[in-house]
């Protein structure tokens, strides 16, 4: 068996285990009444889901932006409200951050080390515990994880590309968490620094990269102001 093949069973064994931890009597494991209320509501019409709605009515929204909630409550549009509904996204958010994990660190350390990561990941009480039900750190997570492999990838090819993409994933951690998820930024700028590559072309990428970041972290925020408070 090749080198590429053992990695790729070990990578589908660890989802497969991943999977069965997170994903076993779901349907029957405990769920925020709070945060289920919230996908329940946003289900109810395009309004209630753009704008985060806080009870069925539409009459009050979330303090955030409602990135964590969008996915739960297209799953309760589609197979009904129940606690496996509120919280299957999140379980499956949950192996997709655990294989990214694992790729990640395989890039920098070898695939032993990423299989590894990746197995520690998905045993850790605590990640555990939150995927299987439906808080909403688990999109938060899943979205820094995806920015942080394609900084690695930035990082190594010097690539304005891929740190442009992982910008855009900061962006969408950022309508998941908001501020927190920008703290990823000064990490990812020094690693970019250090690139071997022109100062002039390092502060240009980290430039524009930074700005379609901002600008996309602003959109959701940028379309609420444009709509008559009347009608939000």
């Amino acid at each position: 068996m090749t080198e590429t093949r053992k990695w790729r069973l070990a990578l589908t064994s660890l989802g497969i285990v991943s999977a069965f931890l997170y994903l076993y009597q779901l349907a029957t494991g405990q769920r925020s009444e709070y945060y289920a209320a919230i996908a329940l509501s946003m289900s109810k019409n395009f309004s209630n889901f753009f704008f985060g709605a806080l009870d069925p009515a539409g009459t009050v929204t979330l303090d955030k932006i409602p990135g964590s909630y969008w996915i739960p409550a297209i799953f309760v549009r589609i197979f009904g409200f129940s606690t496996w509904s509120v919280d299957a996204p999140n379980a499956i958010a949950g192996i997709a951050t655990v294989i990214i994990a694992a790729i990640t660190i395989k890039k920098l350390f070898g695939k032993t080390a990423g299989i590894i990561a990746g197995a520690i990941v998905a045993t850790t009480p605590i990640f555990t515990a939150v995927v299987r039900s439906n808080q909403p750190q688990t999109y938060f997570l899943l979205t820094l994880s995806l920015a942080a492999l394609y900084a690695t990838k930035a990082i190594e090819a010097s690539s304005r590309r891929y740190l442009i993409i992982t910008g855009e994933f900061i962006a969408l951690a950022f309508h998941t968490y908001m501020l927190e998820a920008w703290a990823l930024w000064p990490a990812v700028m020094i690693g970019y620094a250090l690139t071997a590559q022109p100062t002039s072309k390092k502060v240009k990428d980290i430039l524009v990269a930074g700005s379609a970041s901002l600008a996309l972290s602003m959109t959701w925020i940028f379309f609420v102001t444009l709509v008559p408070k009347s009608h939000r």
